[in-house]
């Protein structure tokens, strides 16, 4: 599934070290157009990666990764 290669693709460059901690990921709209997905496909990715405690959303502002 696509969200699945989402988060496969966020949590790699995490380990990369390419996404540091507490830096700020793509909004929703970037995301649908770098990874060619519906915006309901970008939310359920980003949705999946906070119930995992990778990233958290901050209202009107974005979505971060967790710190350490």
């Amino acid at each position: 599934m696509k969200y699945t290669d989402i988060i496969k693709s966020i949590e790699r460059q995490i380990l990369d070290g390419l996404l540091k901690p507490g830096g700020k990921l793509p909004s929703i709209r970037a995301l649908t157009k770098s990874y060619s997905c519906s915006k309901n496909t970008a939310i359920r990715a980003y949705a999946e990666l906070e119930k995992r405690h990778i990233i958290y959303a901050v209202p009107k502002s974005g979505y971060y990764i967790v710190l350490a």
